[in-house]
């Protein structure tokens, strides 16, 4: 039983209930702090803060520090040095939870963000190149240019009126990759694309499912590239769905010629880079060895 708050104000606790004490019992710890209703801002004060961070500093250099508990504070004076004690290692156990909780914070604002620079940058280039003063249309690959670093909006012809195609709205419809990345796949076109957005769809719950685990929270780098995944995954899941294919428009020539990609297959291809490299560099696990 992990307690994400302890609800109340600090009150003088019966004598039952301080015969039901348990030190150092973890749930009856934690039971008891609900029951007498200690105060989150008590638990939290600035001297047990200090506590906390002395031990941390003492195990990071391998000292074995035991912390010295201070006297109490008036609001806690009810308590005996036994129970005072208890009260400490429940704020440790409430530090581990605040901390796994600003990891997922952190996976959630690195994973939307990924999404929203994705699908901004799309538009905004998609809306700007289909603009007759300022139109780009090329084909996948440049031949005989200046290499360099393009932005290439590319959008659907029509070879009979020799005209871009236009939706309902008057705007040019987009030329969509139906493919996976590099475009492979994209000769099946709305199978492939049918098939890669069920892949990305189970691809994503899945992320989302590693990154609630014990294992993940304890991992912040594992957090960022699996946030990374999760941000380009969606992007192009959402492409698929709106736009049945993914729309790309980053256009690499220089020293040689890349497919036409997106943000999305960067923070893909990022996180899937970061994630291999945690996998590579993990320390092995020591086996018992035989008596």
């Amino acid at each position: 039983m992990i307690l994400d708050f302890l609800p109340g104000e600090s009150h003088q606790p019966s004598f039952k209930l301080k015969q039901q004490f348990v030190p150092g019992g973890g749930i009856a710890l934690a039971d008891f702090a609900h029951q007498v209703g200690i105060g989150r801002r008590h638990l939290f004060s600035r001297e047990r803060k200090r506590l906390a961070r002395d031990t941390l500093r003492a195990q990071r250099r391998g000292i074995n520090h035991t912390p010295q508990f201070p006297a109490f504070p008036d609001a806690l004076g009810i308590f005996s040095p036994s129970e005072y004690e208890c009260l400490w290692e429940i704020q440790q156990v409430l530090r581990k939870c605040m901390n796994d909780k600003t990891k997922l914070l952190l996976f959630w604002v690195l994973a939307l963000s990924s999404l929203a620079a994705d699908q901004a940058s799309k538009f905004t280039v998609f809306h700007w190149l289909a603009n007759p003063e300022t139109r780009h249309v090329h084909t996948l690959f440049q031949k005989g240019e200046q290499g360099g670093f393009h932005l290439v909006a590319q959008f659907q012809y029509d070879v009979e009126t020799g005209q871009l195609k236009k939706d309902a709205s008057g705007n040019p419809i987009p030329y969509v990759n139906q493919g996976a990345l590099f475009g492979m796949g994209g000769k099946h076109q709305g199978l492939a694309n049918g098939i890669f957005a069920v892949v990305s769809c189970g691809a994503a719950m899945g992320i989302i499912y590693w990154s609630m685990q014990k294992g993940s929270l304890a991992h912040t780098p594992l957090m960022v590239a699996l946030a990374f995944i999760l941000g380009g995954t969606t992007g192009n899941f959402f492409d698929r769905i709106a736009f049945s294919g993914v729309r790309d428009f980053l256009h690499w020539n220089l020293w040689f010629d890349w497919p036409v990609f997106n943000l999305a297959d960067c923070w893909l291809v990022g996180g899937a880079i970061l994630l291999m490299t945690l996998m590579f560099f993990a320390p092995k696990e020591e086996k018992p060895q035989a008596v």
